[in-house]
C-alpha cells in the first residue's frame, strides 16, 4: 500500500476540544450512529423549539445526509458557518492520518508531470516534497468542504433521521487561519511536518467559513451580519443574545457516564450477596436507568431547530463568551457549531454578530467567533 511509504510519527496531537466517544455496546446498541459526534460541534441544550417557520435563515449543514452543524443565511447566496464544520481540524488516530496520507499521495501524483511515479516524488528534495504534500492537502480539504449540503426547515425529528438537504453549494471558503491549522494538524503527524505545523494553534476567531450557493435562495429572508453602527449601539456586556441551532439536547458525556453507571450497578447487583445491600444497589440502578432513559430521550429528540437566550459575558474581538445566568446547562451543544449568535438592533431587527465555534460542557459556556472587529 503506497501510503505506507511515509512514516507516521507516533504522536497524535489533540488540540482545542477533545472528541468524545460513546460506548453503547453494553446496552446492545451499536455505537456507529454516534461515532461522528464532535464536541466542537452540536443542539441547543435547555432551550425551546423554534416555532414552525421561525428563524428560517438558520440552516443545517449536512454531510452523509446527517445534520452535523448549523449555519445562517446572511445574504441570498451566502451562508456563514464554522470552518471545523466543513474540514477536519484534528487528526486523533493513526488510522485517520494513514487514510489522509493515501489521499494526499494520490493528489501529489496528479500534480506532478504526466507519467510521474511515487518514486519521482521521493527523489525530490525534502523541501519540495513538503511543498507538494502541503498543497495537495489544501486541495483535498477544499474539495471535501465543497461536498456539504444545506438543510432548510425546522429539523429532521430525530438526530438519527436523514435530512432532506439541498445540493446547492457552489464553493466554501474558510479563513486562512483555519486552513493553516487544518493543514498543520495533518502535516505535523508526518515526517514532512515543519516547525510551522508544530506551532499551528486553534484560534476561535479563525474558525470561520463562508458557503457560496449556486443561486440566490428564494422565499427565505437572510439575517445579515451586524454593521459597524449597529454593533456600536447593540453589543454591550450583559446584552441578551439568541443562539439558534440543530445540535444535541444533552451533552454526550452525560449519556456516556449514565451508560457506564448502569453497567457498574448491574455488575454490583450480580456480585452482591447481602439482601439489604442488594436492595440498595437495586435502587441506585433504577435511578440511574431512569436518568439514562431521560438522556436517551433528549438525545433522540435532538436534530430540530432550537433557540436559547444567553448574555454576553466577555468579548475581546477574538472570542465571544456567553453564559446563561441563573440556569443550569442551557446553551449550545454538539451540532450547534456554525450556528448564529443573534442580537437585535435598535429597530428590533435581528443581526448576526457571531458564529458558535466551541462549547465547554453543553450549556455551560459557549464560545463564538465575532463577525465584526
Amino acid at each position: 500500500m503506497k501510503s505506507k511509504r511515509i512514516v507516521i510519527k507516533k504522536k497524535i496531537t489533540m488540540v482545542c476540544v477533545m472528541a468524545v466517544g460513546l460506548t453503547l455496546a453494553a446496552c446492545g446498541r451499536s455505537p456507529e450512529a454516534l461515532q461522528n459526534l464532535n464536541s466542537k460541534s452540536g443542539s441547543i441544550v435547555g432551550g425551546t423549539a423554534v416555532e414552525e417557520g421561525g428563524f428560517p435563515s438558520v440552516v443545517g449543514i449536512t454531510a452523509g445526509n446527517k445534520i452535523i452543524c448549523s449555519g445562517n443565511l446572511v445574504t441570498p447566496t451566502r451562508v456563514m458557518t464554522a470552518a471545523h464544520c466543513v474540514l477536519p481540524m484534528d487528526y486523533n488516530t493513526d488510522a485517520e492520518v494513514v487514510a489522509m496520507i493515501g489521499k494526499v499521495i494520490d493528489e501529489v501524483l496528479v500534480m506532478l508531470p504526466e507519467g510521474s511515479s511515487f518514486e519521482d516524488f521521493t527523489a525530490l528534495e525534502k523541501a519540495d516534497q513538503s511543498r507538494l504534500f502541503r498543497q495537495a492537502t489544501r486541495n483535498i480539504l477544499t474539495r471535501n468542504a465543497n461536498n456539504i449540503k444545506i438543510h432548510f426547515g425546522n429539523g429532521v425529528g430525530s438526530v438519527m433521521a436523514e435530512a432532506a438537504a439541498e445540493d446547492i453549494v457552489a464553493s466554501v471558503k474558510v479563513s486562512e487561519g483555519s486552513m493553516n491549522y487544518a493543514v498543520g494538524s495533518f502535516m505535523r503527524n508526518t515526517v514532512l511536518g515543519e516547525a510551522q505545523d508544530e506551532a499551528a494553534q486553534y484560534i476561535s476567531v479563525d474558525d470561520m467559513a463562508t458557503v457560496r450557493l449556486k443561486s440566490a435562495v428564494e422565499g427565505v429572508t437572510p439575517v445579515p451580519v451586524i454593521s459597524p453602527d449597529e454593533h456600536a449601539n447593540a453589543v454591550r456586556l450583559g446584552e441578551k443574545m439568541t443562539l439558534v441551532g440543530f445540535g444535541l439536547k444533552v451533552d454526550s458525556r452525560f449519556l456516556d457516564a449514565a451508560f457506564a453507571n448502569v453497567d457498574k450497578y448491574k455488575a454490583e447487583l450480580a456480585a452482591e450477596q447481602d439482601a439489604a445491600k442488594k436492595g440498595e444497589v437495586q435502587t441506585k440502578l433504577e435511578l440511574e436507568e431512569a436518568m439514562l432513559s431521560y438522556y436517551m430521550m433528549q438525545y433522540m429528540s435532538s436534530g430540530n431547530k432550537n433557540k436559547v437566550e444567553m448574555v454576553l459575558e466577555n468579548y475581546d474581538h477574538q472570542e465571544i463568551k456567553l453564559r446563561r445566568p441563573g440556569a443550569r446547562l442551557e446553551g449550545a451543544c454538539n451540532g450547534d457549531s456554525g450556528g448564529p449568535v443573534f442580537v437585535k438592533n435598535e429597530d428590533g431587527d435581528w443581526r448576526q454578530m457571531g458564529v458558535i465555534v466551541t462549547v465547554d460542557y453543553c450549556g455551560n459556556t459557549t464560545q463564538a467567533a465575532p463577525l465584526f472587529d
